[in-house]
């Protein structure tokens, strides 16, 4: 499938449908897909190839974010494990376990999410569990306050080794963009104004440091791990008619 992605999907003898993600294999677009952390909002649609589009809904607060490597593989896979998992669900199951390890841990958040909005309101009852071992960080705050509630009461688990650097990428900066409206540092340039003389100019220049060093590095990941890695997957198919993301029979 896309980026070499690949899954499991069967029934265990105790009535529990389980769908189980592969990790990264030893081919430059899984590992690009790793790479390729850009942020795009958590619900909407994405052009897959010519003729597939994926239509996605991952989270209920408009401020969530998921990485786009991650959300492209999740476009993949749903589309080759949603008719396993219907034929279960059309008999009575209502036990679901999503789960995977290393890039198939970050797979875990997303798939789950999919699969809980895809189903919940057309199979009442219905419970997705999720087992993400050594997960990459798959989305922003925002996302993750998302993952929790949907998961909440014992539904959703990431297994870290504190040694492993994997659950530590990809790498994040946080702006002064980035905080809640409530958080007295999004108004801080108005609170710095009202100081006088020196204090004002003091507090203004260290204020402005901190903010552009920040904003420089959000510009600087968004050009590498966005725009870069997106201009590189879509090269491997170059030589292929097919206008879509690199998959294992194009390249």
């Amino acid at each position: 499938m896309g980026l070499f992605n690949r899954c499991e999907a069967y029934l265990r003898s105790d009535s529990v449908a389980i769908v189980s993600l592969r990790g990264t294999v030893n081919q430059l677009p899984s590992w690009l897909e790793n790479f390729y952390s850009g942020m795009v909002p958590a619900n909407g649609s994405m052009k897959l190839n010519d003729s597939t589009t994926y239509n996605y809904h991952l989270a209920n607060n408009p401020n969530a974010l998921v990485h786009v490597g991650s959300l492209i593989g999740t476009g993949f896979l749903s589309r080759q494990y949603e008719p396993y998992l219907e034929a279960p669900l059309n008999r009575g199951i209502r036990s679901v376990i999503v789960t995977g390890f290393s890039q198939g841990g970050a797979l875990t958040f997303l798939n789950t999410s999919h699969v809980y909005y895809k189903y919940s309101s057309s199979y009442p009852g219905l419970q997705v569990k999720a087992y993400a071992g050594a997960a990459p960080k798959p989305g922003n705050l925002y996302y993750a306050y998302d993952f929790d509630h949907i998961t909440a009461n014992g539904w959703g688990y990431r297994v870290v080794n504190t040694a492993d650097w994997v659950p530590e990428t990809p790498v994040s900066v946080q702006t002064v963009n980035d905080f809640v409206d409530i958080n007295p540092i999004t108004d801080a340039k108005a609170t710095i104004n009202k100081q006088k003389g020196a204090t004002r100019i003091a507090l203004k220049h260290i204020y402005n440091r901190m903010d552009k060093a920040s904003y420089k590095a959000m510009k600087t990941l968004t050009k590498h791990l966005g725009r870069d890695v997106g201009k590189q997957e879509k090269r491997f198919c170059r030589s292929c008619k097919h206008r879509h993301l690199p998959t294992a029979a194009c390249t």
